[in-house]
């Protein structure tokens, strides 16, 4: 199960989530988001539970709880959906429908 990490101090570094998200179970990852001009964190992480059991244990220990001071905002992520995925500033990002295999786009008749 994946979860969102937010309201998180400047500070936390990807081990410390790592320590205090092993309470509820196994992780399987952690990504703590940084900044990518100035590397600093930007507040909010992912942690990838190996089962939903332990993410839900994870959400139930850690949804408001303080660390250094901020209550954390523990939830799960929602899968993407078929229509697009939902970029910044609410722009949305299409995938390209897969073209089938074996079809050439060129125009062969021509050859001899």
């Amino acid at each position: 199960m994946k979860l969102y990490i937010g309201n998180l101090h400047y500070d936390i570094t990807q081990a410390q989530l790592l320590t205090l998200f092993s309470q509820a179970g196994d992780v399987s990852t952690v990504y703590l988001a940084h900044d990518r001009y100035t590397s600093k964190s930007s507040g909010f992480a992912f942690v990838t539970m190996v089962t939903d059991e332990e993410g839900q244990k994870a959400i139930s220990l850690f949804h408001g709880h303080l660390l250094r001071d901020r209550p954390m905002t523990v939830a799960e992520m929602a899968p993407p959906t078929e229509e697009g995925w939902r970029g910044a500033a609410g722009t949305v990002i299409y995938r390209k429908p897969p073209q089938p295999a074996g079809k050439d786009t060129a125009d062969d008749s021509h050859k001899n």
